[in-house]
């Protein structure tokens, strides 16, 4: 049986991942690829230039957000790493959360009524709401079904070469899904119309790509029957976490790589508008940003 083949020796011992199985792991990054891609990327000029919401309240939206999105991760690791689940502790997540993460990405994109898009003298209000509801339940969907993404390949082999194996399709979707991302200052200079519908087809393809990934992989249950000392609860595994010297050199590292490219993404839209360039004159700018990030 292909699931009982296993590798060489020592690291390498393991079950080996079929090619299908990696190719449907891929599915999910290209869906992780597409929405996290085009809120990076356009949702600060989307509501700073289209929907003309104040600095102010921008800034104060995206440091309510900041909080949350450092709390929410601890969390749901925590909660994740101990459910019980007939498909496992990572697919649940992935399967049910995919609609409602599509959802909230949707939310972005199409304006409450009353919220006056375009117009910075009315709807401040309204404005503010809308993109505060939505990155509080953008990253708390994100968190559900990307930090279940990033830690199946470990549910799916004990072996490192396998799990390095799946690197390969991983860049492959990764850029199918930054050519879909690069097309969108061109969309977007049809029209906000024309934009948003685009939204909601990117959406349900990311959505697909997310259910194909949770029903052509399966966890490996036998990799994390032992259950968790009850003595440690949440604060006692932060304790130790910071007590490891290679976690805390990894996160200063994390740290940089993250917030210079989501700084670097989310100001890349900026350059039309400095330079006084048509939209679609950002794809070129974003070609030349994403080929650098690859």
């Amino acid at each position: 049986m292909e699931n009982n083949n296993v590798s060489l020796t020592g690291l390498s011992e393991g079950r080996i991942i079929p090619k299908k199985e990696k190719i449907c792991f891929g599915f999910g990054i290209l869906a992780n690829v597409i929405i996290t891609g085009i809120v990076g990327l356009y949702l600060t000029d989307y509501y700073i230039n289209k929907i003309q919401i104040r600095y102010e309240l921008f800034i104060i939206a995206q440091v309510i957000f900041l909080f949350w999105n450092a709390l929410n991760d601890i969390f749901f690791a925590y909660i994740a790493d101990r459910t019980k689940h007939r498909l496992g502790r990572r697919i649940p997540y992935i399967r049910y959360g995919a609609p409602l993460f599509a959802a909230s990405f949707i939310f972005f994109w199409f304006p409450l009524p009353g919220s006056a898009p375009g117009d910075l003298n009315s709807g401040q209000t309204l404005k503010f709401i809308q993109l505060l509801i939505g990155l509080l339940f953008y990253d708390t969907m994100l968190t559900i079904v990307i930090l279940s993404l990033v830690a199946l390949p470990p549910e799916m082999s004990e072996s490192t070469t396998e799990r390095t194996s799946i690197g390969i399709y991983t860049l492959i979707f990764t850029l199918i899904g930054g050519i879909t991302i690069l097309v969108v200052p061109i969309i977007m200079s049809l029209g906000l119309e024309i934009f948003r519908i685009s939204i909601l087809i990117l959406a349900a393809i990311a959505t697909l790509a997310y259910l194909i990934l949770s029903y052509g992989v399966k966890e490996r249950f036998e990799l994390h029957e032992k259950e968790f000392s009850e003595k440690y609860n949440i604060l006692t595994e932060i304790k130790i976490a910071f007590k490891n010297k290679s976690f805390i050199s990894f996160l200063i590292f994390n740290f940089c790589v993250v917030f210079t490219l989501n700084l670097s993404a989310n100001f890349t839209p900026f350059y039309t508008t400095i330079f006084g360039l048509e939209e679609a004159w950002a794809t070129v700018v974003l070609v030349s940003f994403y080929t650098g990030y690859v």
